[in-house]
C-alpha cells in the first residue's frame, strides 16, 4: 500500500471532517442529565463538537483550519491512498523558556477507522518530526490518546512528565485577598519569558493566541476571559480565565509563570483567592485545571487548598512525551 503525504488546506475540510467523523460509532444529543442517541444530521454544530472537536463538522472544520493555519501556526498534514484521504495530522513548531527549549508539538493524528493498524498514522507522525528537525528544532512532544502510546514509544518518544488533573469548586464567600494583581495588556506576549506550568496540553505559545485573538476567540465562542498578572516574592505570574465553549458556567484555568522554578505554598495561598475572586466576577460554579506541572506545584499543595481530584475530559491525569529528532 503506497500512502502518500502532504500538506492540507481548508479544501480539504470535507475529507478531514469525514475522517474525524468515522471515530464515533453513535451521536448523541443532551436532554437535560439524559444523552439520546440521534442522527448526526439532528445535531447543531457544536453538539458535533462536543463529540471530538470542531473536525467533527464540516463549516467548524473549515473555520477551525484557516485561523488555526493562519494564527496559531499550525501545519496540517494528509495522508492519501490511492488518491483518497485516510488520515490527518496537525502539528506546531514551538519557542519556550527551559525546560522546554524548541520543539515540535503534534496536536492532532487521526486515521480512518476503515484502514488501522496499516502504518498510516506512523507514517503521518515520522513526517512530523522530520518537518521539525528540518527546522532546526531539537525535541518533538505530545499528549497521546489511548492505544496510540505504543505508536510514539516506537518512534524513541518516552514519558517526559505526567500532569494531575484538578477541579476548583468555586467558594462563593468571597476569600480574603492577600495580593494585588493587575489586568494584562492584549498587545502583551509573554511567551517567550514565560512557561505553562498549569494547562501545558498546548504550548505557550497555542494557548496565548487563544486568549489573545479576537478571530480566534469568536470561533470558540469565548465570551467570557480574565487575565491578570502578579508580581508573588519569587515569581512574575499570569492567571488567564475562560470558560468551557459548550458551558458558561465552567471555567478553565491557565497559569503562566516565570521563572520556571517551584512555587512555595506561601505564593500559592496568594494565587488561589485571586483566581476564586475572579471566577465569582465570571459566575463559574467549578474551575478546571488541567495539567499541573508536578515539577512547580505539588498537587497536595492544591489540594490543601481546596482543589479536588475530579476528572476533567474523563481523565484524572495524561502523559507528557518527549522524542528527540
Amino acid at each position: 500500500m503506497s500512502i502518500k503525504i502532504r500538506e492540507a488546506s481548508p479544501e480539504d475540510s470535507e475529507e478531514i471532517c469525514l475522517i474525524h467523523c468515522s471515530d464515533v460509532d453513535h451521536w448523541y444529543k443532551q436532554d437535560g442529565d439524559q444523552k439520546i442517541q440521534v442522527q448526526y444530521e439532528e445535531l447543531t454544530p457544536i453538539e458535533h463538537w462536543r463529540q471530538g472537536g470542531p473536525w467533527m463538522d464540516l463549516g467548524l472544520c473549515r473555520q477551525y483550519l484557516k485561523n488555526g493555519i493562519q494564527r496559531l501556526g499550525i501545519t496540517p498534514l494528509i495522508a492519501t491512498v490511492n488518491n483518497r484521504c485516510v488520515g490527518e495530522a496537525e502539528f506546531v513548531l514551538c519557542h519556550e523558556p527551559e525546560p522546554y527549549f524548541d520543539f515540535g508539538y503534534l496536536t492532532t493524528i487521526v486515521v480512518h477507522k476503515d484502514v488501522r493498524r496499516r502504518g498510516i498514522g506512523t507514517k503521518l507522525v515520522k513526517e512530523c518530526m522530520k518537518r521539525t528537525a528540518d527546522a532546526g528544532l531539537r525535541f518533538f512532544d505530545t499528549v497521546p490518546e489511548g492505544v496510540a502510546l505504543n505508536l510514539y514509544n516506537k518512534l524513541g518518544m518516552m514519558k517526559w512528565k505526567e500532569f494531575p488533573v484538578l477541579s476548583l469548586p468555586i467558594n462563593k464567600r468571597r476569600l480574603n485577598l492577600k495580593h494585588t494583581y493587575t489586568e494584562v495588556e492584549k498587545s502583551y506576549d509573554p511567551t517567550d519569558d514565560f512557561s505553562v506550568i498549569i494547562d501545558h496540553w498546548y504550548p505557550a505559545k497555542y494557548r496565548w493566541t487563544y486568549f489573545h485573538d479576537e478571530e480566534y476567540r469568536r470561533f470558540y465562542s469565548a465570551k467570557k476571559q480574565k487575565i491578570v498578572q502578579m508580581q508573588l516574592e519569587n515569581h512574575e505570574v499570569i492567571v488567564a480565565l475562560d470558560h468551557w465553549p459548550w458551558n458558561n458556567t465552567a471555567g478553565r484555568f491557565i497559569l503562566f509563570i516565570n521563572p520556571y522554578s517551584p512555587l512555595k505554598i506561601k505564593e500559592l495561598t496568594q494565587i488561589v483567592p485571586v483566581v476564586n475572586e475572579l471566577s465569582i466576577e465570571m459566575d463559574f460554579t467549578s474551575l478546571d485545571a488541567r495539567g499541573v506541572d508536578p515539577e512547580i506545584i505539588q498537587k497536595e499543595d492544591l489540594e490543601s487548598l481546596g482543589f479536588t481530584g475530579q476528572p476533567v475530559l474523563k481523565k484524572t491525569s495524561f502523559l507528557y512525551l518527549r522524542g528527540q529528532v
